[in-house]
Order: structure tokens, then sequence, then C-alpha cells
């Protein structure tokens, strides 16, 4: 499975579960256009479950803060090499991820 950069919009929808929360084509595109070659079903495969829990984590931190940018901020974290979120504990990130019972730290 391989996608093409042109055949899609850069945040259309890929995959949207009942509660809104969602991965992108691009996401989608990205991991599967580097996922190792041992791994035959990519989108079946444990490593394709975690990310996907952390790009609807990054979707809807992204969409919620597009919307109120004081919500939180995200940035690049270059150590770790992943995004970071932070927002406040009783703001209205961690009051949407805790309706959806999804763990943060």
């Amino acid at each position: 499975m391989k996608f093409q950069d042109d055949e899609f919009e850069f945040r259309e929808i890929f995959d949207e579960d009942e509660n809104g929360l969602y991965i992108t084509m691009s996401q989608v595109n990205f991991f599967v256009n580097d996922v190792p070659a041992y791994i035959e079903e990519p989108l079946d495969s444990p490593e394709f479950l975690a990310y996907y829990d952390k790009c609807v984590f990054y979707n809807l931190c992204y969409d919620m803060m597009e919307k109120d940018p004081s919500s939180g901020i995200m940035y690049w974290d270059d150590v770790k090499e992943t995004f970071m979120v932070a927002f406040p504990p009783d703001g209205l990130i961690a009051k949407r991820l805790d309706e959806l019972g999804l763990m943060y730290e």
C-alpha cells in the first residue's frame, strides 16, 4: 500500500471513530511509506496502533488549539524526536481527554 502525496489534501481524514478522533491520509502515508519491509500488513501491526494513538492525540490537540490558541501549546522535542503538548490540567484539552477516557502525562 503506497500513497502519492498529490492524491489527497494534507488534512484529509483517512479514518474517524465515533468520538471524532481521526487519522489523516498524510499521516497514514507517512507511516506506510516509512514502515520496515518485514511488516507485511502495516495497518494491522502493533507499530501502527501505537502510531495511530499518537496521531489521534495530535489531531485532537491541534484542532482544539486551532479553535482556541490559549488551550495549549505544541512543539517539537529534538531530544525525544516527537511532538510535545502542554496544556492546563483543568483546561479544554484535559477535559476533552478525560471525557474520552484517554490517558496523558
